[in-house]
């Protein structure tokens, strides 16, 4: 959302009308002015970098509280993850309103990122484990 209403930095100024007190740049647009901000690309950079750190946290958190969570078989762990995956790369981001961004975002997206984390933990752990198993 902050992504598409963000000003190409090659414009120039000229054009654009800028509040003192809230920081905003104005726009003209078919329907009236509306706010931009200026500095929208680091925020939205900052936020998709906090939420994958959050939820591997979260995941890692999960991953040592409920060890009994995780599939037996290396085959399942693979398709659990493989299937999280899937899953991840098919939310549907609703970025009309900022409610249904942030609905979209934590209420679909957070859940389906811990679950990936968690599945790529029980991986690697499950590889971990058939590598070690061998050696012995």
């Amino acid at each position: 959302m902050w992504r598409r209403a963000c000003i190409p930095r090659s414009r120039t100024l000229s054009r654009l009308s800028t509040s003192r007190r809230s920081g905003f740049v104005s726009r003209s647009s078919r329907h009236g002015i509306r706010p931009v901000r200026k500095d929208c690309d680091g925020v939205v950079t900052l936020f998709t970098g906090a939420l994958f750190v959050g939820t591997a946290l979260i995941a890692g958190w999960l991953y040592v509280r409920a060890p009994r969570l995780a599939p037996r078989s290396l085959v399942l762990r693979a398709a659990c993850c493989l299937a999280t995956l899937q899953a991840c790369t098919t939310v549907p981001i609703a970025n009309t309103t900022r409610l249904g961004l942030f609905a979209s975002v934590f209420g679909m997206l957070l859940p389906l990122l811990v679950a990936m984390w968690l599945s790529a933990f029980w991986l690697l752990r499950g590889l971990s484990d058939a590598m070690f198993a061998q050696r012995w």
